[in-house]
C-alpha cells in the first residue's frame, strides 16, 4: 500500500494531493448549517460579536477557539445576528483540517525516515506517509470535528498536537534547536487553549523521543530538557483558564457537564461504559458505517455487556505495553490511541459518554497500524501498482462515505431524523428533532417528536417544556399547562418557561394564576421584556387598575419604547379617569410614531373627555389621515361635530 516516487517534487506533489482529496471529500460541507451546540456557542453568543477588548475573548476556557469564532463573525459581520452565515465557519474548519493533514503527513514521513526504523520503512517513507495521511484526511470519522462547526476545538487541538510532535522531530535533527524549541512550546500552548485533551501532549512528546530518538528516557531528558521544561510549563494554562479546576472540583454542581462535580454518572460507572465506547470507536475506524451525532450512550447495567469489549481493549493495551517493552516502534500507535483518549475515556465523568469527534487524533493510530499491516502483506510482491490500487479503492470508498455523511449536516431535520433512526431510544434526539420541526413550521410532526421524547424520558424538563410550547403554538393552552407545570416540578427554573406558563394561564382565563406566574418571573428578572406588560394586563383584567398602572409604569422604566405597554397604561388611566395623564402617554406614543392610528383615535377620546373638543377634532382627523376608512374615528368626528358624544 505504498507509492514510491523518489523525486525532488514528491513532497509538494503529495501535499497537493492531500489538499485536493480533502476538498473533494469535504467540498459539500460548506452547505452545512449551524447545529445543536452551535447555537449557544456561536449564533447566540454575545461574546464573539466584538473583537475588542481581547480580554473578553481570552477569558474563556478555550480562548483560541473563541477568538477564531470571533474572527469568523467579524468577517461575516451580519446585520442581524440570527442571520449569521455558516459558510465562513465551515471554510475555516476545513482549512484547519487540511493543515492538520499536511502536518500529519510531514510528521509520519520524517518519523519513518529515522534510523531507528527498518530500512523498508525508510525506503518507502513518502508513500507510507501519504497513504496514512490521505486515508485520515478523507475518513468519515473526522466529519464531526470538521463539519460540526463548534467541534473545531477538537481539530484545532489536533493540529497543534501534531505540530508539537513535528517540532520535536525537527529539533532532534536540527543544529538550530532554539527555534524548534520555541515552536514546539508555542504549539503546545496553543493546543492547551483549544481543548483540555492537549494535557497529554508533553507526555506523548517524551514517549515519542524515547521510542524513536533516544536510547533511554534519561538520555531524552538530558538532551532536550529545556524543551520538556517548556512543554511542562504549558500545563499551567488549563489552570489559568479554569478548565482544570472545573474538572478536578468534586463539589456537586448542576451546572457542570464534565468533571468530578458532574453527579449524573460516577467515575466508576463512567469507566465501566468506556470499553464498549472504545470498541465502538475501533469498529468505526475500520468500518465507518452507522455514524451518529448523538449516541446518548448509557452506562451498562450489568457485567455482560462490559465483558467482551473489555477483553478486546485489555488485549490491545497489553499488546502496546509488550511492544513498548521490546522497544518496538509498533508500540507508538497503541500509546497514541490510548493516551489521547485517556482524558475522555477513563474515570473523568462527562455528560456524553461517547462522541465521535474524540477520535480525531486517535484515528491516525488505527490507520497507521492498518497501513503498515497491509504494507507488510504487499511488500513481498514488490509491486507499487498493487499498492496504488489498494490505496485508490480504500481512499475512494472513504471519500464517498465522507461526502455522504456531510450531506446529513445540511439540514437539522435530516440530522435528527438520522439520529432517531439509529438510536430510537434517544429521548434527547427526539426533542431536538421536535425543535427543528417547529422551526420549519411543521408543528404536528414536532408534537409527535416531543411526545416520543417525553415517553422515553419522563424526567426530562426540557422535553416537557418543549411539548408545552408546541401545544401553546397551536393555541391548545389547556393541554400545554400540565407539561409546563411538569417541567417546573422537574427543576426547570428558566424565566422563559415560567413566563410561558403564566401566558397560558392568562389565555385560558386563570387570571390569578397568571398574576402569580408573572410575579415569579419578575422576581428573578425584573427587566423581563414581556412579563411586566403581561402582569399589568392581568391586573387590569382582575379589576385592579391602580396596581396595573403602577406595574405598567415600572415596566416602562425598563422598556421605555414599549408602545403596547404605554397604550395599555393610557387605557388604564382612562379607566381611572386620569385623563390628563392618559393624554401624556398617547402623545409620547405619537412622538415616536406619528402615524399610530389607535393612538390618534384614543387621544381624541381622552381630549373629548377633558372637554378639549378642538384638539379632539384634530386627533380624529389625524387618525383619518392615517386610515381614511377607519370607521370609529369617522363616527367620533361626525358625532363631535354634531355636538354628540363619540362612540367607542
Amino acid at each position: 500500500m505504498v507509492i514510491n516516487r523518489p523525486r525532488p517534487f514528491v513532497t509538494l506533489l503529495y501535499g497537493g494531493l492531500l489538499i485536493f482529496a480533502g476538498l473533494v471529500a469535504y467540498g459539500n460541507s460548506f452547505s452545512g448549517i449551524f447545529l445543536f451546540d452551535d447555537y449557544g456557542h456561536i449564533v447566540t453568543n454575545e461574546r464573539i460579536r466584538q473583537l475588542s477588548p481581547l480580554s473578553n475573548l481570552l477569558t474563556t476556557t478555550r480562548p483560541l477557539v473563541t477568538l477564531s469564532l470571533a474572527l469568523n463573525y467579524w468577517l461575516d459581520d451580519p446585520r442581524v445576528p440570527s442571520e449569521l452565515n455558516p459558510t465562513g465557519f465551515h471554510v475555516a474548519n476545513l482549512l484547519i483540517h487540511l493543515l492538520a493533514a499536511l502536518t500529519l503527513f510531514g510528521l509520519i514521513r520524517r518519523t519513518l525516515k529515522l534510523p531507528s526504523l527498518p530500512s523498508s520503512c525508510r525506503q518507502r517513507a513518502d508513500g507510507l506517509a501519504l497513504s496514512i495521511a490521505l486515508l485520515w484526511t478523507v475518513h468519515p470519522l473526522t466529519t464531526q470535528s470538521v463539519t460540526y462547526i463548534i467541534q473545531r476545538g477538537e481539530s484545532m487541538m489536533g493540529l497543534f498536537y501534531l505540530l508539537t510532535i513535528y517540532c520535536l522531530n525537527r529539533h532532534a535533527s536540527s543544529k538550530q534547536t532554539l527555534g524548534w524549541n520555541i515552536a514546539a512550546v508555542t504549539a503546545c500552548a496553543c493546543g492547551m487553549t483549544s481543548k483540555a485533551v492537549m494535557v497529554t501532549a508533553p507526555i506523548m512528546a517524551v514517549l515519542y523521543d524515547r521510542i524513536f530518538l533516544s536510547d533511554s528516557f534519561g538520555q531524552a531528558l538530558r538532551r532536550r530538557w529545556p524543551l520538556y521544561l517548556g512543554l511542562a510549563a504549558t500545563w499551567l494554562i488549563p489552570f489559568l483558564t479554569g478548565t482544570a479546576q472545573g474538572v478536578l472540583d468534586g463539589t456537586p454542581r448542576d451546572s457542570v457537564s464534565v468533571g468530578f462535580g458532574y453527579q449524573a454518572v460516577s467515575p466508576w460507572a463512567y469507566l465501566s461504559a468506556q470499553p464498549g465506547v472504545l470498541a465502538h470507536y475501533v469498529r468505526l475506524s475500520l468500518w465507518p458505517m452507522g455514524q451518529c451525532l448523538d449516541y446518548n450512550w448509557q452506562v451498562p447495567q450489568s457485567v455482560r455487556p462490559v465483558l467482551l469489549p473489555a477483553i478486546l481493549i485489555v488485549i490491545l493495551m497489553l499488546a502496546s505495553l509488550a511492544a513498548t517493552r521490546r522497544q518496538s516502534a509498533l508500540a507508538f500507535p497503541g500509546i497514541w490511541f490510548f493516551l489521547i483518549l485517556a482524558p475522555t475515556s477513563s474515570i473523568i465523568p462527562i455528560k456524553d459518554l461517547a462522541f465521535e469527534h474524540r477520535m480525531y487524533l486517535p484515528l491516525a493510530a488505527v490507520i497507521t497500524t492498518g497501513v503498515l499491516f497491509i504494507h507488510g502483506l504487499i511488500a513481498r510482491m514488490n509491486s507499487r501498482w498493487i499498492s496504488l490500487g489498494v490505496l485508490t479503492v480504500i481512499a475512494a470508498a472513504l471519500m464517498l462515505a465522507t461526502y455522504r455523511r456531510n450531506r446529513v449536516y445540511h439540514s437539522e431535520i435530516a440530522m435528527w431524523t438520522d439520529v432517531t433512526t439509529k438510536r430510537p431510544g434517544n429521548a434527547r434526539a427526539y426533542d431536538s428533532l421536535g425543535v427543528s420541526l417547529s422551526r420549519a413550521g411543521r408543528l404536528n410532526e414536532a408534537l409527535s417528536a416531543y411526545r416520543q421524547a417525553v415517553r422515553l424520558d419522563p424526567e426530562s424538563p426540557r422535553a416537557h417544556a418543549n411539548l408545552g410550547k408546541a401545544l401553546a403554538q397551536k393555541e391548545l393552552y389547556e393541554q400545554a399547562i400540565p407539561y409546563y407545570e411538569k417541567a417546573v416540578a422537574l427543576g426547570s427554573t428558566g424565566t422563559n418557561l415560567r413566563y410561558s406558563l403564566a401566558l397560558a394561564h392568562a389565555a385560558v382565563g386563570r387570571t390569578e394564576d397568571a398574576i402569580d406566574g408573572y410575579r415569579q418571573v419578575l422576581s428573578s428578572k425584573p427587566d423581563h421584556p414581556f412579563a411586566g406588560l403581561g402582569l399589568g394586563v392581568a391586573l387590569d383584567q382582575a379589576n385592579r387598575p391602580e396596581e396595573a398602572a403602577d406595574q405598567l409604569r415600572t415596566h416602562l422604566g425598563f422598556h421605555f419604547g414599549d408602545v403596547a405597554a404605554r397604550l395599555k397604561l393610557a387605557s388604564v388611566l382612562v379607566r381611572l379617569n386620569k385623563l390628563d395623564a392618559a393624554v401624556t402617554e398617547y402623545r409620547t406614543v405619537l412622538n415616536s410614531n406619528p402615524r399610530h392610528l389607535r393612538a390618534h383615535y384614543d387621544l381624541g377620546v381622552a381630549l373629548q373627555g377633558l372637554g378639549q373638543h378642538e384638539r379632539a377634532i384634530e386627533a380624529y382627523r389625524s387618525a383619518l389621515a392615517v386610515e381614511p376608512n377607519y370607521e370609529p374615528a369617522r363616527q367620533a368626528l361626525e358625532a363631535i361635530l354634531r355636538k354628540e358624544p363619540p362612540r367607542r
